[in-house]
């Protein structure tokens, strides 16, 4: 049995970690911001900050465009 246990759902987690994101769900709190004034965006796990297009300072349209040429799909 998981050790945490959600206490609003009944959700229960492994990881401390884990725990922490998913109560996130519950406060719709986003404390991982954007380092760049003009985005705006959060989000709740370093992890999911990182995977954001736009924190490797390029936007999102030339993401998919390079994804798109390397499988040969297109995105649009």
């Amino acid at each position: 049995m998981a050790p945490f246990r959600c206490q609003k759902c009944g959700k229960s987690f492994l990881t401390l970690e884990k725990f922490t994101i998913h109560n996130y769900s519950h406060t719709r709190e986003r404390p991982f911001k954007c380092s760049k004034t003009e985005c705006g965006k959060a989000f709740v796990s370093k992890y999911k900050l990182m995977r954001d297009p736009s924190t490797f300072r390029i936007g999102c349209s030339l993401v998919a465009l390079l994804l798109s040429s390397l499988c040969s799909l297109s995105f649009w």
